[in-house]
């Protein structure tokens, strides 16, 4: 009898920057899993929170095209303002 196969997603956060111990950077980390279900939900809820910011004004920058389409800026310029999250 076969089971079906669930499809795990994970998803590692990294503490930027490391630390050098013993001639080698070390990061701290932590790695979440979820069922594609949870991650397909985090994925729209991300991509809503993107889009506000980014239509807030609130993005230092943000391609909607595909990567490669558009130049890289090296300017950055900032605009802080208060906002409920």
């Amino acid at each position: 009898m076969c089971r079906p196969v669930t499809a795990i997603v994970f998803i590692d956060f990294l503490q930027m920057p490391g630390v050098k111990q013993d001639g080698r950077m070390h990061v701290r980390g932590t790695r979440v899993y979820l069922s594609h279900a949870a991650a397909q939900k985090l994925v729209g809820a991300l991509a809503g929170t993107v889009e506000k910011v980014y239509s807030d004004g609130a993005m230092e920058q943000y391609r909607t095209d595909g990567p490669g389409e558009q130049e890289p800026s090296t300017k950055v310029s900032r605009v802080k303002k208060d906002r409920t999250v």
